[in-house]
């Protein structure tokens, strides 16, 4: 019992001393944690009063900066508007309104420019001076663009900035474009009020337009808003004007348009029934024709026929053809001496009419690529070099009218002004198989974007360049040698990886 409770006075005497060790290193730990708890606090304290100073600093220097930087402003702009000469300074502000307006790259293609628009107000609000100099330059403010509002009419802050524009422009010419958005919003006399009211301003300018872009919506009556282009247009030298095909304009032809247009270069018409006298004296500098319309008749075919002889691009739209009986008075065939670029999206009985020597470039809808054309394409087959078809759809049974143009370098697709094109996969096929072959000298094709090969998985282009750039065993000798492909662009859609990768490999 004894050796028993001895063993136990021992466990306890140990596990008291254990305790005993334990509570003083707790009081050590304690106090070091105390210490270390006040230093934490004292660099707490430093670090908040650090923080406190840095960021006053950071104002303070925040504040100097911006001082600094209006004080440069202010000497820069003391050196503009003290050092540099007035002619200097008119000299600039004549540059920037020539500057290349990307916005408006081509007539037709505009959009409106809101830096063009702005700049000039923008330069008279820096000083006095430069508000003086500003107002004293009229070419500065000789731009007119705005687009309509949501009702299809021209807001009334844009045909208050017009007048003011036109009396600051004072002579000089005026580059007019006005967008339209709401083709299918119905634009009545009464809803385009504010666009009448322009166009009667203008009346009085129609000596200085010099580049008109024009978009109307459908409803609104040609009269009096076109009577501005019955005046004389000495300075125009682009014109576009667009209304909806559903308008009536198309429909009512009136031939006392551009009585004096002489340094008039490009003009599209769009449904307007918009042509010109009889005893028109005709379009000197005319080198970009488009015509869009429902029938091709007697009147744009005068039209035509009196600008034919400098033109260089001719584009024609049209429904239907006039009868033979409706053309007299007309000479015919057309004869067209130095265009090199046609473009045909609608009816090709025109094609028999007109005569083309040195035409380099084609464009045709898939509607056009029928037997009738045979003919014409034999005709033009020396020169032409270069076809864009566009379209829904382009197959094999087109190739033996396009194998006339023997000469053919270049072979694009791209998308019409309404549908994406698609290509048959076949037609592809039918080239590599054709003895001999069609289309000898090609060496690029140019897939342009929003379009398809249908089916995109086939393998008939491959089959083609493989064709041109890898010679064949047990052709006939006979047969002409044809030119490699150097050239695939495929930008249409849902082309393959192992396509793409093909092609690139053949070439």
């Amino acid at each position: 019992m004894s050796s028993a409770r001895d063993v136990q006075r021992k466990r306890i005497r140990s596990e008291i001393e254990a305790l005993e060790s334990l509570d003083e290193r707790l009081l050590q730990s304690q106090r070091a944690l105390d210490e270390a708890h006040d230093e934490l606090a004292a660099a707490r304290a430093k670090y908040d009063a650090v923080k406190v100073e840095n960021d006053e600093l950071k104002r303070r220097r925040a504040v100097l900066d911006t001082g600094l930087t209006a004080v440069r402003a202010l000497y820069r702009r003391s050196l503009w508007m003290e050092a540099v000469p007035n002619d200097i300074l008119r000299m600039i502000f004549v540059a920037r309104v020539e500057m290349y307006d990307e916005c408006w790259p081509a007539i037709g293609q505009g959009e409106y420019n809101e830096e063009r628009d702005h700049g000039p107000f923008a330069l008279a609000a820096v000083c006095s001076r430069w508000r003086t100099l500003a107002l004293a330059t009229p070419c500065l403010w000789s731009y007119l663009g705005a687009e309509a509002g949501d009702n299809a009419d021209l807001r009334a802050v844009d045909l208050a900035k017009f007048k003011l524009l036109l009396r600051r422009s004072e002579s000089a010419p005026l580059d007019l474009l006005l967008l339209n958005r709401q083709w299918d919003r119905e634009g009545t006399a009464a809803r385009t009020r504010n666009l009448g009211r322009l166009f009667s301003l203008l009346l009085g300018h129609s000596t200085r337009l010099r580049r008109v872009e024009i978009h109307f919506p459908i409803g609104v009556e040609r009269d009096p808003l076109m009577a501005v282009f019955r005046s004389p247009t000495p300075a125009l030298t682009e014109l576009f004007v667009a209304v909806g095909s559903d308008s009536t304009w198309d429909d009512d032809v009136c031939e006392s348009y551009l009585p004096i247009a002489p340094k008039l270069r490009a003009l599209e018409l769009c449904h307007t029934g918009m042509f010109c006298s009889s005893r028109h004296p005709g379009f000197p500098r005319l080198q970009t024709l488009k015509l869009w319309g429902g029938r091709l008749g007697h009147s744009p075919i005068a039209f035509i026929s009196r600008a034919a002889q400098n033109l260089d691009t001719l584009h024609l739209s049209y429904a239907s053809f006039a009868h033979d009986e409706e053309l007299e008075g007309v000479s015919l065939p057309l004869s067209f001496p130095r265009l090199i670029n046609l473009i045909l999206t609608n009816n090709v009985e025109v094609l028999s009419y007109i005569e083309t020597p040195h035409l380099q470039t084609m464009t045709l809808n898939s509607d056009c690529v029928v037997t009738e054309i045979s003919p014409f394409l034999h005709a033009v087959s020396r020169s032409v070099t270069t076809l864009t078809l566009e379209g829904t759809s382009t197959c094999e049974e087109d190739l033996p009218i396009l194998g006339e143009l023997v000469n053919l370098e270049l072979l694009s697709f791209a998308t019409s002004t309404t549908d994406d094109y698609r290509v048959d996969d076949h037609f592809f096929v039918s080239l590599a198989d054709a003895v001999p072959p069609v289309w000898p000298k090609l060496r690029r094709l140019n897939f342009r974007c929003n379009g398809a090969i249908d089916p995109p998985n086939g393998d008939g282009l491959i089959l083609f360049v493989q064709s041109r750039n890898i010679p064949r065993n047990g052709l006939d000798d006979a047969s002409p040698p044809s030119s490699r492909i150097e050239e695939v662009n495929l930008s249409c859609h849902d082309v393959p990886n192992w396509l793409r990768a093909t092609i690139a490999a053949l070439l």
